[in-house]
């Protein structure tokens, strides 16, 4: 662990001790260390509506059946051993 010194407005102050003085956390770094969880979640929950948004917009659909599947790993096989030859 690391140590980080924080100031803070009293009210900020008074509202994380509050917290802790209600059970919800141990002490003021779990309440913080529960903030920066909570913010590398909504990142990545964001980073994922990027992907879906671009998927959606990379042009018509494609369903996805065995053929599909099937054609497409030959095409990976086949681009590997290209790679793979001198």
């Amino acid at each position: 662990m690391s140590n980080l010194n924080l100031l803070v407005p009293q009210p900020v102050k008074a509202f994380i001790d509050a917290e802790v003085a209600a059970g919800r956390y141990r002490n003021p770094s779990d309440f913080i260390c529960a903030l920066v969880r909570e913010a590398k979640k909504k990142k990545a929950r964001e980073r994922v509506e990027v992907l879906l948004q671009e998927a959606i917009d990379s042009g018509e659909p494609v369903e996805a059946t065995p053929s599909f599947w099937k054609k497409l790993q030959g095409r990976a096989n086949r681009a590997t051993q290209r790679t793979k030859q001198p």
